[in-house]
């Protein structure tokens, strides 16, 4: 027989992997709809222009959302940025390799509003767990969804960031394939675990400071 804990492990974590499809398909396709706007197609040829989950779903991504602290990312998109209308494109550029951060930011905001809606109560019912099992899971998503965006804005803040900076002030090393996917990933990723558990404690304790939840 199941243990509670394991059960209730076994609930949060479908939680985060549900979560994780929206989360990934709205960044990529937010990313290549501004790139497309701003003069590369790239993406959409590639395909990431769909809010087809299964485009932008990364194996090894959604692999990360079950070890804690749940962080999942999408599949890195390619892009050209010598199509890059010549207009503000530094303004552009800079849009783009934030874009995906910025995404995450407005996701939270909307989850944030959602929880404002259903008030103080249906949030303690969540912590308690004494609500219908269908709500309760519902409440679950809504609440990995704030998690995972949180961390994904946090992480991709930070590979837009180290983006900006290589493509800026060292070009040069931009046409390194291997390198960019060092310095634009694996670095912020190693932050994200190791400041993971601290982002998630004080996520807990925003919510129960801006709900009133005791």
């Amino acid at each position: 027989m199941i243990k509670l804990e394991t059960a209730q492990l076994i609930q949060e974590l479908i939680a985060y992997l549900i979560a994780y499809f929206p989360t990934v398909t709205l960044a990529g396709y937010v990313e290549a709809w501004l790139a497309k706007k701003f003069g590369d197609k790239t993406p959409e040829y590639a395909g990431f222009l769909t809010l087809n989950p299964i485009v932008h779903m990364d194996p090894i991504g959604i692999a990360f959302v079950a070890l804690p602290p749940h962080f999942g990312f999408g599949k890195r998109m390619p892009m050209d940025l010598d199509n890059i209308k010549k207009k503000h494109k530094t303004a552009k550029i800079l849009l783009l390799f934030m874009s995906r951060a910025i995404t995450h930011l407005i996701l939270i905001v909307l989850v944030l509003l959602f929880f404002g809606l259903i008030g103080k109560q249906a949030l303690m019912y969540l912590v308690e767990g004494n609500i219908h099992p269908a709500i309760y899971s519902t409440l679950l998503i809504f609440h990995a969804l704030l998690n995972l965006n949180i961390l994904s804005a946090v992480i991709y803040f930070i590979i837009g960031l180290v983006r900006t900076c290589i493509h800026f002030l060292i070009p040069d090393i931009e046409n390194q394939s291997g390198f960019m996917q060092l310095a634009t990933f694996i670095f912020p990723f190693l932050m994200i675990l190791v400041l993971g558990p601290y982002v998630e404690t004080i996520l807990r304790i925003f919510l129960i400071k801006f709900f009133g939840i005791l």
